[in-house]
């Protein structure tokens, strides 16, 4: 039950942050990407093609954080138990 919880508190939408990508590219943010990000908004979004590639990772790199997070709520479970 715990798991479940923390997982839907610290998961993050495909839907939510492919609208951040489109209408205010800050999804790699909140995806723990602060450097990219940074780099993305330094570069004028990547010098406008990296806007519209990020189109197309933001779901790949959305899920692999999802994985990242279970496997983390995981190996925290077995730690702790």
């Amino acid at each position: 039950m715990w798991f479940l919880s923390e997982y839907r508190r610290r998961s993050r939408s495909v839907g939510v942050m492919m609208t951040l990508a489109i209408l205010f590219p800050i999804q790699l943010f909140f995806l723990g990407k602060v450097g990219w990000g940074v780099f993305f908004w330094l570069t004028g979004f990547g010098f406008i093609i990296g806007y519209l590639v990020e189109w197309f990772l933001t779901p790949g790199r959305v899920r692999f954080y999802n994985e990242a997070t279970a496997l983390g709520l995981v190996h925290y479970l077995k730690m702790a138990g």
